[in-house]
């Protein structure tokens, strides 16, 4: 039951796969699955698939968000064509490419609490 459950799993994939992307001379479409976590980051993937999107108007765009785990966790089980994940990522399986964007977190007070009078705020380890 376990092999055919697998066997079932991946003609599905390959059905997926070649309905997905269709590619000719001329044109190029298909859905693209990708899995991310929440950064500003995502804006600007999403700018960049916009302007494919121009040049390739048969390209549809599925972002789901998460963490790392979970993003990799889609990614081992085909659910997601690529992923953006932080911090370290097991290069024994995974191809991964490092980006030069970086987040900058901030923290959102009140005027009158405490912490607002100080410029910078850091985590202490109890």
């Amino acid at each position: 039951m376990i092999l055919r459950k697998r066997a079932e799993e991946i003609l599905d994939l390959v059905k997926k796969a070649e309905n997905e992307i269709t590619m000719n001379d001329n044109i190029v479409m298909g859905d693209v699955y990708i899995g991310t976590g929440e950064t500003d980051g995502v804006r600007l993937m999403a700018k960049a698939a916009g302007r494919l999107q121009e040049q390739y108007p048969g390209i549809h765009y599925h972002i789901s968000s998460g963490n790392a785990s979970r993003v990799m966790e889609q990614l081992d089980k085909g659910l997601i064509d690529f992923g953006v994940v932080f911090g370290d990522v097991d290069l024994t399986k995974y191809s991964a490419l490092e980006t030069s964007y970086s987040d900058l977190w901030g923290v959102l007070m009140r005027k009158d609490s405490a912490l607002a009078e100080k410029e910078t705020i850091s985590p202490q380890v109890n």
